[in-house]
């Protein structure tokens, strides 16, 4: 790299939260390097990678981009302190007036990290949204962008209209916010599991004054990963978005948009059932508990809830591939 002089404080922290994925990682730290032959945002950019105590080859594979790029800061975490708290140490370890949590499997567009850092330049704001689009290749990703301008994005004052047209959607690299105010709501308690990221920006956005701004344009490119529905793990991740959606109440939502946003209904709940019992969930009381806990208010369906709870796994995923195969109805 030909520029030796960084920023003493970046504009702009990418924080990138990983776990044993580096044949991911390399994809995005490409997207975001292939942008440093632009002078100013090397200097104003540092990316920061938190790694949760990897067993692959990652460290490997960031100390080789570290040798080329001086602004990449890497911490391994000497044991796995969990998604949550790994999120948090990446923020907490950046030094950036704002930070952008990017997923490690996905990308930013060329020419995307320039235009944030324009906007960010003459605009204070509390959090920035962008839109998303499906990671097909790489060479899609880098190829430069000519489409960006400052009519694509779009301020709001109200957060719960910000919230209510779907500019806050729950995607891990689609944030952009202020450093110091997530630091100050952060709370490494009682948050739901897997949320943490979601659940402090919702915060924040409610009790701010600063912008809230939105991007009408796929500046982040995410792949289709389904590691996250291995073991039946979707039940767990909807009823911590329900934990999460009970909690926005106190934060000053209106309980209708939340529950709105979140899709949470019986049918919902029915729905997403059957997707965890065709891979695998484990139909223990343990999980049976969780979820008459979480639900108890809608005792009323749980006959119907139980019924499709108890079917046998093997039969569910037999219906399943009849589907697929030849009903294509969507679930």
């Amino acid at each position: 790299m030909k520029y030796d002089k960084l920023m003493t404080k970046p504009l702009l922290s990418i924080c990138i939260p990983t776990y044993n994925r580096a044949h991911y990682l390399k994809d995005c730290l490409e997207s975001v390097v292939c942008q440093f032959d632009d002078e100013e945002v090397y200097r104003q950019v540092e990316i920061v990678i938190s790694d949760n105590a990897s067993e692959d080859n990652t460290e490997e594979l960031v100390k080789e981009y570290q040798r080329r790029f001086k602004n990449i800061n890497y911490f391994k975490n000497k044991e796995n302190i969990g998604f949550d708290l790994n999120v948090v140490n990446s923020v907490e370890k950046a030094s950036g007036m704002y930070c952008w949590y990017m997923g490690d499997d996905d990308a930013i567009c060329n020419g995307g990290i320039k235009f944030m850092l324009d906007f960010l330049k003459g605009n204070k704001i509390a959090v920035l949204t962008v839109d998303t689009t499906i990671f097909t290749s790489l060479e899609e990703v880098i190829k430069k962008n000519i489409a960006l301008h400052s009519r694509l994005f779009r301020s709001f004052l109200s957060y719960g209209e910000f919230f209510k047209e779907g500019n806050c959607a729950g995607i891990l690299s689609v944030f952009i916010f202020n450093r110091d105010l997530w630091l100050e709501n952060v709370d490494k308690t009682g948050y739901a599991s897997g949320w943490l990221y979601y659940e402090v920006i919702l915060k924040m956005i409610s009790i701010t004054d600063l912008k809230l701004v939105y991007c009408d344009y796929p500046i982040v490119y995410t792949k289709q990963d389904c590691d996250w529905v291995v073991n039946g793990a979707e039940l767990n991740a909807f009823l911590n978005c329900k934990r999460l959606a009970d909690k926005l109440t106190k934060f000053g939502y209106k309980k209708e948009i939340v529950r709105s946003a979140f899709n949470i209904s019986p049918q919902r709940l029915c729905v997403v059932l059957l997707r965890a019992k065709g891979h695998d969930l484990e139909c223990s009381i343990k999980n049976l508990f969780s979820i008459v806990h979480e639900f108890r208010s809608w005792l009323v369906y749980f006959p119907v809830i139980s019924l499709v709870y108890f079917i046998p796994n093997p039969i569910i995923k037999f219906l399943r591939g009849v589907n697929k195969r030849y009903l294509k109805i969507k679930i």
